[in-house]
């Protein structure tokens, strides 16, 4: 079975046509989606997650300087497990 994901369209884009993938809407309607119990609860703490980062954004001078904290973190981590 062949699943279409979008259509490519040729559009102006500052006095210039370039070639644009435009996705299908989602949820699919064909297959439609269907979550199961594990993938709701997934979904719900994703959703919580997502609410716990908005709130520390608010509180935090710039959203550059709190998303440095997590790189400089990740990066050295990294560094640690070469």
């Amino acid at each position: 079975m062949t699943r279409t994901t979008g259509t490519y369209r040729v559009v102006k884009w500052d006095r210039e046509k370039v070639r644009a993938f435009i996705p299908s809407p989602l949820p699919p309607d064909n297959p439609p989606l269907v979550l199961d119990e594990q993938a709701k609860q997934s979904l719900s703490a994703a959703t919580a997650a997502l609410g716990r980062l908005a709130v520390a954004a608010d509180m935090v001078p710039s959203a550059d300087w709190f998303l440095y904290g997590f790189v400089r973190k990740a990066s050295l981590i990294n560094k640690g497990s070469k």
